[in-house]
């Protein structure tokens, strides 16, 4: 989520993401369904799924864009509508189980590179809703290599290891002793914003290392910064004005974003609402440094 001049990380990807069947252009929609698009819409911005599924000079979401990964280059997935080259077949429940339990249309097991320890943090109803505004956009013919994994990282069965040790399927359950709009936070960086990916510590597996959450990663030459309330490395003398600002500019007084973490703001957290912005401030003001 943050990255400053000091530090940045990669957009992690949202591969093997949304999918669906095109069926019309938002202008032929129902009220009803035009409301599931717009939600969908703004699901997929605060998921960041136009950062990864976009490549330099490509058609918006049509995949292509190499992904660097501790283990090799993965190419985003086209999740456009076309139906040959993009998701424009898949059902609802191929999705669904995609996108919140790591599982490929084949059968198959996802890597981790699409965030689906992340993305299980939502609803069905949410990612059905991407679905819906995936659904509305024009498919593009777009083709790629899904097979850019040197061996052993090639052999997907190993997900089945990975998903034993770092994978908890489910949905966000509230914290009733908590506010809405700390819940709402919580919400955002475990769940879409997936915050964890670049800015929690990996294992020599590429897993998350929950003890030292948000505590602060390298990953392929960049600093994601510590971004718990840590004295010494964290955003303890940042305010809730500060992160809020940072996340809708880019920048505040003490910090400015550079490299992928200036295009995290540009395609994501800038478009996002100041009510969830102020939410994702107040949860991470609220975590205890080291």
């Amino acid at each position: 989520m943050l990255k400053t001049l000091r530090a940045g990380a990669p957009a992690v990807a949202v591969l093997f993401a949304p999918v669906m069947v095109w069926r019309a252009c938002a202008g032929s929609l129902s009220p009803q369904e035009f409301t599931q698009v717009e939600r969908g819409r703004y699901l997929s911005i605060l998921s960041d799924c136009s950062g990864c599924h976009t490549a330099p000079g490509g058609k918006p979401f049509s995949g292509g864009r190499l992904i660097e990964t501790p283990f090799g280059n993965i190419a985003s997935a086209n999740i456009t509508p076309d139906v040959k080259t993009g998701i424009g077949t898949w059902s609802d429940d191929e999705f669904e189980a995609a996108l919140r339990k790591g599982i490929g249309r084949t059968g198959a097991h996802l890597y981790p590179a699409m965030p689906y320890n992340a993305f299980t943090k939502m609803s069905r109803e949410d990612v059905l809703a991407i679905r819906a505004y995936l659904n509305s956009l024009q498919p593009v013919r777009n083709s790629r290599s899904p097979k850019t994994l040197p061996f052993p990282f090639s052999i997907r069965a190993a997900m089945t290891v990975w998903n034993a040790l770092y994978f908890q399927e489910g949905s966000y359950k509230p914290d009733p002793v908590r506010s809405a709009e700390w819940n709402r936070g919580k919400f955002i960086v475990d769940g879409p914003g997936h915050c964890g990916a670049c800015h929690t510590p990996k294992t020599l597996l590429g897993g998350e290392r929950v003890d030292q959450y948000l505590q602060g990663a390298s990953l392929q030459g960049w600093s994601a910064p510590d971004i718990t309330g840590d004295s010494r490395a964290g955003l303890a003398r940042w305010t809730v004005e500060d992160i809020a600002l940072y996340l809708k500019t880019g920048h505040n007084r003490t910090a400015a974003a550079a490299g992928p973490m200036a295009e995290v703001v540009d395609l994501s957290t800038s478009k996002m609402t100041e009510e969830d912005r102020q939410a994702i401030a107040t949860y991470l003001k609220s975590l205890r440094g080291r």
